[in-house]
């Protein structure tokens, strides 16, 4: 089966059959509830009738009537409940599987491949669409759970009265086929309507909460709120007609059955149809009758919702089954032994439909040397960094390190194990200020703890906190300010102690005497590494031995101390 709910089942493994089993004996003791309920009422008024005799082959003592009902009641009620948990487990197991299968792809997800990405897309993704694959396999678990109950009510009605069965069963089939090109036609449009605007909602919030900084200061924050009412809008009057529709079927079935009940009760009546059987049978198939119009009303109600959101996962398929085009070279030899030197030959890098940021462009940059990076914005400095790294490797030209061994050919993990990379905004646990230090290390030194917090000036702000490195960090580190979490990821880089040091405007938050103190601690590094930095600002520019500026496309050195 190629449908999309038995591809995404099958995909993650869930197990679902016993959802099956459950749905089958929970109807089997509602219609015997039913069935005996109705024998009930129609022997009520006769007190020398002792028993009852079911379909020929089963006689019963009337007295225990009400307690096989209670019992029926109770064995529903347990598998239904039973079902229902099952039902909600499995979907929102789904979500969460789901949602991690996809985290995980877009984490190790090729770098240029993810960039093209908007944020406010993966977003989507990640919290509307994922919620929405538990919503669709909770729909259609409760509608292949009333498909069953409904299955199960019609055999006992066949067995009970097959003429009135059959009528009854045609007058389903044909509101049912008057009706399914209009469900699925407005089921289709809504879903795919849904997916486009919740996207488009998603994508335009993030880059509201993004700009709203700016907003404040250019005062244009009504802009803003304009620019989201059209979405907002959209989403909500969307979701009101997803809400609204499918709840009418529910009302309009329940007159049509009330009106149609009343017919045939009026055309008996007039037709001096009426006897005690007649009664008796009347109300056991009503009341049947009554449950298996109210599971054709849920049906059609689920399948309005199931059909809406089918689109959603049509998408989530597409992007679970997209491949990701990250090209693994684990296999490669591991690099051995200190960097102590790295050269940039001959580099030519574009992004896609762009012009190229980096034309046969060269560089080298030595041990004990602090190298310094400028140049207008956009010339591609954090680009070249991300080349440097091994974060892009679509690019010509070659990175040789120690002069003999080619980037390419090499393990690129082993290669970044070596590598301190400190950006303007940092990833911050929601942890210990001393778990955020000692980022991803397995064992915890003391003695390179001590000696990063110190060059990085780490302690002279957390020495005035009660809880010292063992304060816990709220989520985006928003305690704390932008330029002590810079000294947090500046010690994270001193305590990874590597070859290379990659400084990406790390001090811009900084006030100028804590970056002097951290200038002259780096200026003690280098005699163990290789130290890059990428700034503007004149007393990092002081430190450096190197000065290279990106222009036309080129690095061009502007000093030289050596």
């Amino acid at each position: 089966m190629n449908h999309p709910i038995f591809e995404l089942l099958k995909f993650f493994k869930i197990k679902y059959k016993i959802i099956y089993l459950l749905s089958i004996l929970s109807s089997i003791f509602e219609v015997i509830a039913f069935g005996l309920l109705g024998f009930l009422i129609v022997n009520f008024k006769d007190l020398n009738f002792k028993n009852i005799n079911f379909f020929n082959y089963i006689n019963l003592d009337y007295s225990l009537l009400p307690i096989l009902i209670i019992l029926s009641f109770f064995f529903k009620i347990i598998f239904q409940i039973l079902n229902n948990y099952l039902i909600s487990s499995k979907a929102w197991e789904m979500r969460n599987e789901v949602s991690n299968f996809l985290i995980k792809k877009f984490v190790f997800l090729n770098y240029l491949t993810l960039i093209k990405k908007h944020s406010g897309y993966i977003m989507n993704i990640i919290n509307i669409e994922c919620t929405r694959s538990a919503n669709f396999i909770n729909f259609y678990f409760l509608l292949i759970s009333k498909i069953i109950s409904m299955i199960i009510m019609v055999i006992f009605l066949l067995i009970y009265n097959l003429k009135y069965t059959i009528v009854l069963l045609l007058i389903n089939v044909i509101l049912f086929l008057i009706f399914k090109n209009k469900i699925y036609s407005f089921s289709n449009n809504i879903g795919n309507l849904r997916l486009l605007y919740a996207k488009n909602h998603t994508i335009k919030l993030s880059d509201i909460i993004d700009s709203i900084e700016e907003a404040k200061i250019w005062n244009f924050e009504n802009i803003l709120v304009n620019d989201y009412y059209d979405v907002g809008s959209k989403v909500s009057e969307i979701n009101r007609k997803y809400q609204f529709y499918p709840s009418l079927i529910v009302p309009l079935i329940e007159f049509f059955l009330i009106l149609l009940s009343f017919t045939f009760f009026i055309f008996a009546y007039k037709n001096n149809f009426f006897n005690i059987n007649f009664i008796g049978s009347f109300i056991i198939f009503l009341i049947i009758s009554i449950r298996l119009f109210q599971s054709l009303s849920a049906i059609v109600t689920i399948l309005m919702k199931f059909r809406s959101i089918q689109a959603s996962i049509v998408f989530l398929l597409k992007e679970i089954k997209e491949k990701n085009i990250t090209i693994s070279n684990n296999d490669k030899e591991n690099v051995n032994g200190k960097i102590v030197n790295i050269e940039a030959k001959n580099i030519s890098f574009h992004y896609e439909g762009n012009k190229k940021i980096l034309d046969n462009a060269s560089i080298e940059f030595k041990k004990n040397t602090i190298n310094a990076i400028i140049g207008n914005s956009g010339e591609g400095k954090s680009t070249f960094l991300n080349i440097l790294t091994g974060l892009i490797n679509q690019y010509h030209g070659e990175i040789i390190i120690n002069q003999n061994i080619n980037l390419s050919t090499i393990n690129i993990k082993s290669y970044q194990s070596k590598i301190a990379y400190v950006t303007q905004k940092p990833y911050i646990l929601n942890d210990t200020i001393e778990n955020n230090i000692t980022f991803n290390s397995k064992i915890f030194d003391k003695e390179k703890f001590n000696r990063a917090v110190k060059f990085a000036n780490v302690d002279q702000f957390v020495n005035k906190i009660d809880s010292k490195f063992k304060t816990i960090l709220d989520q985006n580190g928003k305690n704390l300010s932008i330029g002590q979490l810079q000294r947090i990821s500046l010690a994270r880089a001193f305590y990874r102690n590597p070859d290379i040091y990659l400084f990406d405007e790390s001090t811009s938050a900084l006030d100028k005497d804590t970056q002097n103190k951290i200038l002259d601690n780096i200026k003690l590094l280098k005699k163990d590494s290789i130290v890059i930095i990428v700034s503007h600002r004149l007393e990092v520019l002081s430190i450096a031995d190197n000065i290279f500026e990106i222009k036309n496309k080129k690095f061009i050195k502007i000093n030289d101390k050596d």
